[in-house]
């Protein structure tokens, strides 16, 4: 495990996360949820991919366990799948 691996990290560098939630507002349900974390800035939907992909950028450490927990209690799961 590394810091790259573990957090997401700040600025134009994002951390792509994939999801089980398949329909539009499971996605927009799941960013809303992100961006109410301290230090998420911006998250950016893809669904042209299956299964479907978020990436997540923040101008702050964030802790890859964090951003999992949150969603899990919305019932969703995020599994990071790397840099961008």
């Amino acid at each position: 495990m590394s810091l790259f691996t573990e957090n997401i990290i700040p600025g134009k560098t994002g951390k792509v996360f994939g999801t089980d939630a398949k329909f539009p507002d499971d996605l927009l349900l799941i960013k809303n949820s992100l961006l109410s974390i301290d230090g998420i800035k911006n998250v950016e939907i893809h669904e042209d991919i299956y299964p479907k992909e978020l990436t997540v950028f923040s101008d702050k450490l964030i802790s890859v366990t964090l951003v999992e927990n949150v969603i899990k209690k919305i019932g969703f799961h995020l599994i990071p799948k790397g840099v961008v």
